[in-house]
């Protein structure tokens, strides 16, 4: 399957972009909203299950930031309460770009690990291009 987003505004919480497609985001906003206590949130999980597939998620000129219902709890708390993270590898050949795209302060920098398998990060593709932060110098 194959599905083509441009110009959306997509909200979510754990794992809201997921799936084994071929999936493009492009000049959309990914937000992550508030989830339940003591869950983190991950903008992808993709689900590539063999290296031949021509599948994965592919996010180019987007705005990854916070929902203001996430933002207001930073604001409130005086610290963010909540890990965000671009993404994790749902299967063992996962593959993720992330590419010319604004990601917000309350992303942490990098991907969560699927901590019961270290293993699939080294068969995974998750990749960050040309990103850039409000805070970075580049």
């Amino acid at each position: 399957m194959r599905q083509f987003y441009r110009e959306c505004d997509v909200y979510g919480t754990v794992d809201f972009i997921f799936g084994n497609a071929a999936a493009v985001f492009q000049n959309c906003n990914l937000y992550a909203r508030k989830p339940m206590l003591n869950q983190k949130n991950a903008f992808t999980a993709q689900g590539r299950t063999d290296p031949n597939q021509n599948t994965g998620i592919s996010v180019h000129n987007c705005t990854i930031e916070a929902a203001p219902d996430l933002a207001m709890d930073r604001n409130l708390t005086g610290s963010n309460s909540t890990s965000n993270f671009l993404g994790r590898p749902w299967k063992l050949y996962s593959r993720t770009v992330i590419m010319q795209s604004y990601i917000g302060e309350l992303i942490q920098p990098g991907w969560m690990a699927r901590m019961e398998r270290d293993c699939w990060i080294r068969h995974s593709l998750l990749r960050r291009v040309s990103e850039s932060r409000a805070w970075c110098k580049h």
